[in-house]
């Protein structure tokens, strides 16, 4: 790979950094009339942040921290291509589950995210391997790479409910032998109420 082309990579990377950085820098973004009239909406005041962070494991509210407002863009904007809201929710109530649809939606985003780096990485090695840069094969190597960590992340969810669906299924005629022992002990009776 020859210096010039090097440079004009890595320029370009830097020009898609900074256009991030400034379309979502707090002053260049509009804030929704949600985000103003919260603050007054709301009966109790919200808690300390310092004790809030304490009470939020795990990495998509890290990711939330520190992407917020792009990554809320982007799980608005997967909800608005995929649709299909209630048969998310339904697959999240039946893996049982507190995690909301929004919730989801952040987590398919991240895995876009990280096909998106897989996608990148490997258009990089294969440029790199090849000696030339092919723009369009990458390019829609990097689109195969979000669209099939979006996607990748909903079948997931599939594949989690029907392994929870199989694992219920085979706890079933265990439940059913220790009602119907209940049963003829004489210990399933309705209780009696004492008025």
């Amino acid at each position: 790979m020859s210096a010039g082309l090097t440079g004009m990579l890595l320029g370009l990377v830097a020009a898609i950094g900074l256009v991030l950085v400034l379309t979502y820098a707090p002053p260049f973004r509009s804030v929704r009339l949600v985000d103003r009239l919260a603050p007054y909406v709301h009966d109790t005041p919200p808690p300390s942040r310092l004790l809030g962070t304490a009470t939020e494991p795990g990495l998509l509210s890290a990711v939330r921290r520190v992407f917020g407002p792009a990554i809320g863009d982007g799980a608005r904007l997967v909800d608005r291509v995929l649709g299909g809201r209630s048969a998310v929710r339904r697959r999240l109530d039946a893996l049982g589950t507190d995690t909301t649809v929004e919730d989801f939606r952040v987590e398919q985003v991240v895995w876009g995210g990280l096909g998106l780096l897989a996608a990148s990485l490997v258009a990089t090695v294969g440029s790199v391997a090849a000696g030339s840069v092919n723009v369009l094969s990458a390019g829609l190597l990097c689109l195969a790479g979000v669209v099939g960590g979006v996607l990748g992340r909903d079948w997931w969810l599939t594949q989690q409910v029907q392994r929870r669906e199989e694992l219920l299924l085979a706890e079933f005629p265990v439940v059913a032998e220790l009602l119907a022992l209940a049963v003829t002990a004489g210990r399933a009776r309705p209780p009696r109420w004492h008025g």
